[in-house]
């Protein structure tokens, strides 16, 4: 069974009109995608900004597909970074949106070759961040932790009581073994990976550092 959450109907209407050998459920109460069983696939129909939080329930059974009318390849990159397992655009022509759902259905992935290159790259990045992390000083790490709060260099002194010149000398060491040239990519780095849970302003959901989409040929 497909269980598709889609508050207006019209592309569950969409959807039924593929006939894709499976029956399909529609439900508009997103708490039903946690209290549902026998469900092979779950699709998310949006029209709008994309409900993350119905994505981030990592104890599902079963796997979610975004499918919207709109295509952003920022969005199709963070719903891969959540453990979305497709992002499909609706507007496709419907023997490829059938085929896309069907080969979903046996395991491949629903992105775009492109999507899965930054899905790759992005993972690259961090893991090389997450192994210079480890080369870091415990002081270092405290001051990581402050540059990632935001906090400028005069206020890492203040709070950590050491000179500002000090901290200077602490940031820009930490640029230099994490291998990035900013105080934003730095931050970045460690948001993206949830490095020891360093960054306190850091939205990414628990299971988001964990999510690897299946990396097998696109399909969409």
């Amino acid at each position: 069974m497909i269980l598709v959450f889609d508050r207006e109907g019209s592309i569950f209407q969409q959807l039924r009109d593929l006939d894709l050998n499976l029956p399909l459920w529609r439900v508009s109460d997103p708490s039903r995608l946690d209290r549902t069983n026998d469900i092979d696939l779950a699709i998310v129909a949006t029209r709008d900004q994309l409900p993350w939080d119905l994505m981030t329930n990592a104890d599902r059974p079963f796997d979610t597909v975004v499918l919207t009318d709109r295509y952003d390849a920022d969005e199709a990159l963070e719903a891969a970074l959540h453990g979305v397992v497709g992002y499909l655009d609706a507007r496709a022509p419907a023997p490829l949106l059938r085929r896309s759902i069907q080969a979903i259905l046996r395991g491949e992935p629903g992105f775009t070759r492109a999507t899965l290159g930054q899905w790759v790259r992005r993972q690259r990045s961090c893991s090389r961040a997450r192994l210079s992390y480890r080369g870091l000083t415990e002081r270092q790490r405290e001051v990581l932790r402050l540059v990632a709060d935001g906090l400028a260099d005069k206020e890492i002194a203040q709070r950590l009581g050491i000179a500002t010149a000090t901290a200077q000398k602490h940031v820009t060491n930490i640029l230099e073994r994490l291998g990035v040239s900013n105080r934003a990519a730095a931050a970045a780095a460690i948001c993206w990976q949830g490095l020891e849970a360093l960054c306190s302003t850091c939205e990414r959901p628990a299971s988001a550092s964990d999510a690897r989409p299946r990396l097998m040929p696109s399909i969409a």
